[in-house]
């Protein structure tokens, strides 16, 4: 006997798979008694396809017992293997997690206008707990779903955790105490595929639980016959599919993802290393021990000697052939040849920027002669000008004294006259 066992205000879902022609009935049982269905209560019994299926929401620990379904059709009936069920009062603790809440729509769905032929999709976002019992509606009417999958209900749950602190009833002070508390929140979706002209209408959704009762907002569904066929249902489902792979291969390509330095060095630094190497190759360090004679003892007549050992380390150069040190010193001549090529590089750098300094101060020299000449110049031809211009209003002004002199003394003469 198989065992379905959850925590109370958990929903309860058992289904089975059968086969009849005519279609078989389904009748299900609770401790050989039948469970009725009606509009109220928070048994669901449906059927869609081959899968005959009763849901029980917002369980609580009546609920447990051991179930099973009679299919019965004309020609006979057959029944199901039992299931016993067991709904397990929750702890304190976990109550606290689950704070008890009346329905609420988190997020409404939107009008639609789609062409025949179209797969959509209403979404509307509920949270709760105890998880509300989900109705839909069409033009007021309490909807079910198609036995060939053509309408369907669809959840997809998340839960969200949030920390709060205790607070006395009481007192309305905090306790000090901090509590997890668990809210689920399921989108419900009323799914139409391949719709019909007989589709169109007014959706809404209903949902309730022993707290109390949220209704979602009226949403139209108009089907045009000249708009062309759209696919919500399949986008969505393959938006989500690509999301998924691709954040998959985002963490793949993070995890083989390394980091690579490069040492850059100059070719003399790198002649002078290994010539450095080769060196230190040819050179060898032995040890060697000498042992000292022994010290006779001292005049009071002791007899016997004393044996001190001194330690003394000498470094040898081991002897190189002559193959070798001719190529040492060619490594060296190349590398002291080098250094004095970069050497005369910049010497001959260093005095070509000198000369391009000098003849740039010579040009510049030059430059700043001839605007002195120029300005000089200028300078002597405005000195000219105001000379003649002065000399020009001397002449005048002695020319005009002249004439003045000459009026005077022409009417001295008159008056003599």
């Amino acid at each position: 006997e198989q065992v379905y066992e959850l925590d109370e205000g958990e929903t309860v879902l058992l289904k089975v798979l059968a086969e009849g022609h005519p279609r078989p009935g389904q009748y299900w049982f609770k401790n050989t008694e039948e469970i009725v269905e009606t509009e109220t209560t928070r048994v669901e019994v449906e059927q869609v396809g081959q899968e005959y299926k009763m849901t029980i929401r917002r369980s609580r620990v009546d609920d447990s017992g051991k179930y099973k379904v009679v299919l019965r059709n004309e020609l006979g009936e057959t029944e199901s293997r039992t299931v016993e069920v067991r709904v397990n009062k929750m702890s304190d603790e976990r109550e606290s997690q689950r704070r008890p809440s009346a329905p609420s729509i988190i997020l409404d769905s939107q009008d639609k206008t789609v062409g025949v032929g179209s797969n959509v999709a209403f979404n509307v976002q509920v949270a709760g707990h105890p998880k509300p019992l989900i109705t839909w509606f069409k033009n007021g009417r309490r909807m079910t779903e198609s036995g060939d999958g053509r309408v369907s209900f669809v959840e997809e749950e998340t839960i969200t955790t949030t920390t709060v602190t205790e607070i006395d009833e009481e007192t309305g002070e905090t306790t000090g105490k901090t509590v997890e508390r668990k809210e689920t929140t399921t989108i419900h979706k009323l799914v139409i595929r391949d719709v019909r002209e007989s589709d169109e209408g007014i959706y809404s959704l209903k949902a309730d639980n022993d707290l109390g009762t949220s209704k979602s907002s009226l949403v139209s569904l108009t089907v045009d016959k000249r708009k062309q066929a759209v696919d919500e249902v399949t986008e969505e489902e393959t938006s989500k599919t690509t999301k998924k792979q691709h954040e998959e291969i985002v963490e793949e390509e993070e995890e083989t993802t390394t980091t690579t330095t490069t040492v850059t060095r100059t070719r003399e630094e790198e002649e002078e290393e290994e010539l450095e190497r080769r060196k230190k190759s040819s050179k060898t360090r032995q040890v060697e021990t000498v042992e000292s004679d022994d010290e006779e003892l001292d005049d009071q007549g002791k007899k016997g000697r004393k044996t001190t050992r001194t330690t003394r380390t000498t470094t040898k150069k081991t002897t190189t052939t002559t193959a070798e040190e001719e190529e040492l010193e060619d490594e060296e001549e190349r590398a002291a040849r080098r250094r004095r090529e970069v050497e005369e590089e910049e010497d001959e750098l260093e005095k070509r920027d000198e000369k391009e300094r000098s003849s740039s101060k010579k040009s510049k020299r030059r430059v700043v002669e001839e605007v002195e000449d120029e300005v000089v110049e200028e300078e002597e031809e405005r000195v000219k000008r105001k000379v003649r211009k002065d000399e020009e209003q001397v002449d005048m002004e002695e020319e005009e004294s002249e004439t003045r002199r000459k009026v005077v003394q022409m009417d001295v003469d008159e008056e003599e006259a």
